[in-house]
């Protein structure tokens, strides 16, 4: 090839990268002032029409920590897209309790576990704090029908104990979406039946 063919050749290459570089140049700054990736690809697939919106369709993602669900939210909602936080809070039984309710006073709690000491119940303690002060515990038992077997047997020795179900709350926080489709924000969406 001819020393003018290759510079012409030369030339080209050079104006095509040029061109390139301007190419993405404009699409970055058009792109604005995105804090993230996710919330430039959350304003690029918002809703284009309010058929978008329809009542009756939702999704739902997580569990999330409620901060990042927060900023979530406020992300979505910026896009255009309704959406809000969804706290649900379950109540799950993890054991019963075995007690003797709470007494006058620390010494008459003190002198009944000595009585019930010297009737050969060893595996039990006071209460030193809360609504149960005073109380003695015998015992937490999460294996089902343990707690009552244990009540059957402090009866039979005339030890009147009672039995209260103990719970662990669970909170869960996701985001629930009102869109047509899902966001495109690389989380796993459900679909759900809408509050």
């Amino acid at each position: 090839m001819a020393r003018g063919g290759r510079i012409t050749v030369l030339t080209l290459v050079l104006l095509c990268l040029l061109l390139g570089i301007w190419q993405l140049r404009g699409a970055v700054s058009s792109a604005g002032s995105a804090q993230s990736p996710a919330a430039a690809v959350l304003r690029a697939v918002g809703p284009t029409s309010e058929s978008d919106r329809v009542e009756g369709r939702c999704w739902r993602a997580g569990p999330l920590d409620g901060g990042d669900a927060r900023k979530l939210v406020n992300r979505l909602l910026a896009s255009g897209i309704e959406a809000e936080v969804a706290v649900d809070i379950r109540r799950e039984k993890v054991a019963d309790w075995v007690y003797l309710p709470p007494l006058a006073t620390q010494a008459a709690a003190q002198a009944e576990l000595q009585r019930l000491r010297g009737m050969g119940i060893n595996d039990l303690a006071v209460v030193v704090i809360g609504p149960m002060r005073h109380g003695l515990s015998l015992g937490l038992y999460a294996e089902p029908g343990r707690a009552l077997q244990r009540v059957a047997a402090l009866k039979a020795i005339g030890v009147d104990a009672r039995i209260e179900p103990r719970y662990l709350e669970r909170r869960r926080t996701d985001v629930l979406v009102r869109s047509l489709r899902p966001p495109q924000t690389g989380l796993s969406w459900n679909s759900v039946v809408c509050r």
